[in-house]
């Protein structure tokens, strides 16, 4: 973090790395709701008592819809031809929600939600006062980038083209949201300013790398500060293109095997010292 931010906040720095805290990536969500007929999705379940039902059923048997994890497709796409990789990942849900699933809706229908793979957009953390409890600042940027708003933009057309298709004529009734009346490019990039989402991917506030903005090297050791290391998904200088748990889980495992090459380096350095006394 940049020593004129940390002495606005009444921090007095010891050491100057203007990177920590930049170079916030994060992956968006939009979402198509389409309601059905004649099909039974989750919005029967969650109802307090039938919820209650399928937690026993679960604890006695682990069987029923609380041993599902709730996405029943998984799938990315390109947002345009001549792609060397997708850029848009896809899940679908038997279920309708808002805020984050605060709000559930009770109708039957289905929800698929997908995000930008590879978002351009970059944000930045920081902090606003120098009690440990309080929150940071957090300004994630979201569609900043003109080709984040195309790809998102393109990724709910594909979701509409898939929903119109003449196998799912039978359960397809009417679209929640955007809605029939959302259809011009105007109307489509408003709805996903409104209703896009966080699905809590945030990562890259202290990227590996070699340059000006690098906070770690390639072994996750703080520049400029000894025996200090950042092992987590901050150090990712690009987010990955799928769900971040894996790699995050890659990086601690690497992480965890610097520390103890380091350690094993100290000690067997110490033990030829101990040997040459």
């Amino acid at each position: 973090m940049r020593a004129d931010r940390l002495r606005r906040a009444g921090v007095e720095p010891l050491h100057d790395l203007p990177g920590v805290g930049e170079n916030l990536q994060d992956h968006l969500v939009a979402t198509v709701k389409q309601g059905t007929r004649g099909a039974r999705m989750l919005s029967a379940e969650v109802a307090w008592w039938r919820a209650a039902m399928s937690l026993g059923r679960y604890a006695l048997l682990r069987s029923g819809p609380a041993a599902h994890h709730g996405i029943q497709v998984l799938g990315f796409a390109d947002s345009r031809p001549g792609l060397a990789a997708p850029d848009i990942q896809y899940h679908l849900l038997l279920l309708m929600y808002d805020n984050h699933g605060r709000s559930i809706d009770g109708a039957d229908g289905f929800m698929p939600y997908f995000n930008l793979s590879r978002p351009q957009s970059r944000g930045r953390v920081f902090i606003r006062s120098a009690d440990p409890t309080a929150a940071p600042a957090i300004q994630p940027n979201y569609l900043q980038e003109g080709e984040d708003v195309r790809v998102i933009h393109e990724g709910l057309k594909i979701a509409r083209d898939i929903i119109a298709r003449r196998a799912l004529d039978t359960y397809r009734s009417h679209e929640f949201a955007p809605g029939a009346d959302i259809a011009s490019d105007a109307e489509i990039d408003g709805y996903i300013r409104r209703t896009a989402e966080s699905v809590y991917h945030p990562v890259g506030t202290c990227k590996m790398g070699s340059d000006l903005l690098s906070v770690v090297d390639d072994r996750l050791r703080v520049r400029g500060i000894d025996r200090l290391r950042v092992i987590d998904a901050s150090i990712m200088p690009t987010i990955s293109s799928g769900n971040t748990n894996a790699p995050t889980i890659m990086i601690a495992e690497r992480g965890a095997s610097f520390v103890m090459e380091q350690h094993d380096t100290v000690e067997a350095a110490g033990t030829r010292f101990v040997a040459r006394a």
